[in-house]
């Protein structure tokens, strides 16, 4: 399916030069081993598909060169095509429109957070994740002296600190959303290329089901946000 195309395509990006193993069936070039007809249609199709991805298919799928190379491709499609649909939902959304369906309030035990006040369904986009771009070097600082409760990293070198929009509870952003894991956990985060400001990354975010009127907004911190505030998860 789609989450493990990508899941897939990240690992061996995030990989890519740290992997030994990776490396070492790249010194092979396993992107020519595919049989001239196989690397023909692929090119066709407009993907580009690196050595590196398909040696982590060789890897980790045991299959054939020729079923690697058409995996490979066939994963970057599906990571591809996942950016396009999320891109086209957050461009075609009305924010102001979202915001009258969701209500800031206290919670019990989490400080304030967001909950829908109408039905919302599946893959609504919610709005990105707002706030002042920080490098790591300053995350790590404002996590040793307790000021990371809202930051959240975008990539390498990178992080969003959204504590401002927090403070306004008269408002929805996304920092009003808390943490949950299992059924509990009703949206997604998904990266997107930020067109206007390519040195800023985009993290969106969307439902990940259909939610009802009344629940509470809620998505699955990364563990590196507990490790970072050495704390434990409040459900």
């Amino acid at each position: 399916d789609d989450d493990r195309a990508v899941r897939l395509w990240s690992y061996s990006k995030q990989h890519e030069e740290s992997s030994l193993e990776v490396d070492l069936m790249r010194t092979r070039r396993f992107d020519t081993i595919a049989s001239d007809d196989s690397r023909a249609a692929i090119r066709t199709a407009g993907i580009s598909v690196s050595g590196t991805m398909v040696a982590t298919c060789l890897l980790y799928l045991h299959v054939v060169p020729d079923e690697a190379y058409a995996i490979a491709a066939a994963l970057v499609a599906a990571a591809a095509s996942r950016t396009a649909y999320f891109t086209y939902k957050a461009t075609a959304a009305n924010l102001d429109d979202v915001r009258k369906y969701v209500d800031v309030r206290p919670t019990r035990l989490k400080g304030y957070g967001a909950f829908a006040k109408a039905p919302l369904k599946k893959h609504t986009y919610l709005g990105d994740y707002e706030g002042e771009l920080i490098s790591n070097e300053e995350l790590a600082y404002r996590n040793a002296n307790g000021l990371g409760d809202y930051v959240m990293t975008c990539g390498a070198g990178a992080a969003i600190d959204g504590a401002s929009m927090a403070a306004d509870t008269s408002r929805f952003t996304i920092a009003h959303t808390n943490h949950a894991v299992g059924d509990a956990a009703n949206l997604m985060r998904v990266e997107l290329p930020n067109l206007q400001n390519l040195q800023r990354p985009r993290i969106a975010f969307f439902t990940s089901r259909d939610v009802s009127d009344g629940e509470e907004l809620q998505w699955t911190y990364n563990a590196s946000y507990w490790s970072a505030k050495d704390d434990t998860p409040v459900l």
